[in-house]
């Protein structure tokens, strides 16, 4: 009788657990050949956040990685070198803070700095794992993504259009 008691705690315990999820998106964006670009990682939901590790792949035929900016100023980030990006087509930054954790309810984590040549990228998070956002005591956070695109658009050389999702300052 205790026994079945203990499994109908836990199966209730386990049945009461949610797990919490965070959002992240890259948008569309339009830019003019020979023209540099802040692309900007949007975030939703990024409650508690205790760690990130994320890796954004792009046409290394269209867009030439130049660094990254606007990054978190707490913790410890670390992104991808620039030669090996773009040997690669993919920047990988990640970030840890024991505490405070990263709370952003709707707008920027940080920015891609890019050099467009021309055509299109795909802009897609790669190598999402269970592990790749946490919360600050390590549990990992379930991530959404939205991944964008890089194109093509008339207009003068130094100038970029970036649609931010509504709401992302």
């Amino acid at each position: 009788m205790t026994e079945i008691m203990m499994k109908s705690v836990i199966l209730l315990l386990i049945a009461g657990v949610t797990i919490a999820q965070v959002k992240l998106k890259l948008p569309d964006t339009t830019a003019v050949p020979g023209s540099s670009l802040l692309l900007p990682v949007v975030a939703e939901d990024f409650k508690n956040v205790g760690s990130f590790s994320l890796t954004v792949a792009f046409d290394k035929n269209v867009l030439t990685y130049s660094g990254v900016t606007n990054q978190p100023k707490i913790g410890v980030f670390n992104a991808t070198p620039v030669a090996a990006a773009n040997s690669s087509g993919a920047v990988a930054f990640s970030w840890f803070n024991v505490s405070p954790s990263l709370n952003i309810r709707n707008g920027k984590l940080l920015d891609l700095r890019f050099k467009y040549k021309n055509g299109t990228s795909p802009l897609t998070f790669a190598k999402m794992v269970p592990s790749s956002v946490t919360d600050s005591l390590a549990n990992n956070l379930k991530a959404i993504v939205q991944n964008g695109r890089v194109s093509t658009r008339a207009g003068r050389p130094d100038t970029q259009r970036v649609k931010l999702p509504a709401g992302v300052k």
